[in-house]
């Protein structure tokens, strides 16, 4: 599954050029930026599962799928309503044509009253709010790597053993997220498609 962001994107964000150790720890911290979103939403993005035999009863010739904006449609079968009746595969410009990726609108002629199982791709439309959230809970996480040892740490020790002594609030918000980054994940609702 892809990242809602890129190190390249949080490097422009927090507006410094990174260097391979900054760049490696942005790669390992988007995964876990995602993860910490996708524990905030009820489903999770980017969404481009196989939608199989996704099934319409055609009252005409044209279709439209369920989960449009579609990127390719895989398969389409028809099937008379007759009881036992077997399913035949439609060729693509000869059976069906695709008319429209962004409606989900097919055409399938000929075949009124026949049931029709479609296999496709759905397009992901990724809200921009993620991509932003992820960036910046990408480059909060990244401070102490970007600020040196002072980021949250308020002073060391190597003698012994190794002391440090974190400023205030320091470790706990090296582990949360700010509280934009909060209100902006959740502000963002899944889309709700209602068919009569």
């Amino acid at each position: 599954m892809p990242s809602y962001t890129t190190s390249a994107a949080v490097e422009q964000h927090v507006g410094r050029t990174f260097t391979a150790v900054q760049y490696a720890e942005a790669d390992v911290l988007l995964a876990a930026a995602d993860a910490w979103i996708n524990a905030r939403l009820p489903y999770a993005f980017p969404q481009t599962t196989l939608i199989t035999d996704e099934i319409h009863l055609l009252s005409g010739p044209y279709l439209w799928l369920n989960r449009a904006p579609i990127t390719s449609v895989t398969s389409v079968e028809i099937r008379s309503p007759m009881v036992g009746a077997a399913d035949s595969l439609l060729a693509v410009a000869v059976g069906y044509e695709l008319l429209n990726l962004a409606s989900g609108l097919l055409r399938v002629q000929g075949y009124a009253g026949w049931e029709a199982r479609v296999t496709y791709t759905p397009a992901v439309a990724l809200d921009p709010r993620l991509s932003l959230a992820a960036k910046k809970l990408v480059a909060f996480w990244m401070r102490p790597l970007l600020d040196g040892v002072s980021g949250d740490v308020q002073s060391y020790s190597i003698g012994q053993e190794l002391t440090v002594a974190f400023k205030q609030g320091g470790t706990a918000a090296a582990l949360g997220a700010p509280d934009d980054v909060v209100a902006l994940v959740d502000s963002i609702n899944p889309v709700v498609w209602a068919f009569a």
